[in-house]
């Protein structure tokens, strides 16, 4: 039995007293009849907006985790290509790195024409010294070892999970 001092409202019968275990539907035509019929004071309708507004958002939020569930699965295609297209073009940064570190090594150890060398900067001996050449070798080198290194710690980072 109810308690005496609780004044029996739609509000309170929806709230679970004096109700069978319908279907959310069915309680929800209970629930516009019984407003339809009794009207609702202040405190009763910010209480009864509070509870709509909480079933709302959980609605919104189960819609959401559904909507997101299936665009996931539609975008897993798209996303093995784009992190294969990712990794294609980081192993491609890799071979240009190393071809440019054997480059830059390659034009300091083989003999260039004199023509090719253009000053000296410091001399080692009379017949031999550190070009401008060299130093070009040396930047193309060691950008290639940077490029060579970047590649390499961003092999799989920034790839979509």
């Amino acid at each position: 039995m109810e308690n005496t001092n609780e004044k029996e409202t739609g509000l309170t019968r929806f709230n679970g007293k004096n109700t069978s275990a319908d279907t959310i539907e069915g309680q929800l035509d209970n629930l516009i009849a019984l407003l339809s019929k009794e009207p609702l004071d202040y405190m009763q309708t910010s209480h009864l907006e509070e509870k709509i507004n909480t079933l709302t958002d959980l609605l919104n939020n189960e819609n959401n985790h559904s909507t997101q569930l299936y665009n996931i699965k539609l975008e897993t295609s798209s996303a093995k290509k784009y992190n294969f297209a990712k990794r294609v073009s980081r192993i491609i940064r890799m071979i240009i790195a190393v071809l440019l570190i054997l480059l830059g090594f390659g034009m300091i150890i083989m003999p260039a024409p004199e023509y090719f060398e253009m000053f000296t900067l410091f001399y080692l001996n009379p017949n031999d010294g550190v070009t401008i050449m060299d130093v070009i070798s040396l930047i193309v080198a060691f950008t290639g070892v940077s490029l060579l290194i970047s590649a390499i710690l961003k092999f799989n980072n920034g790839l979509v999970k």
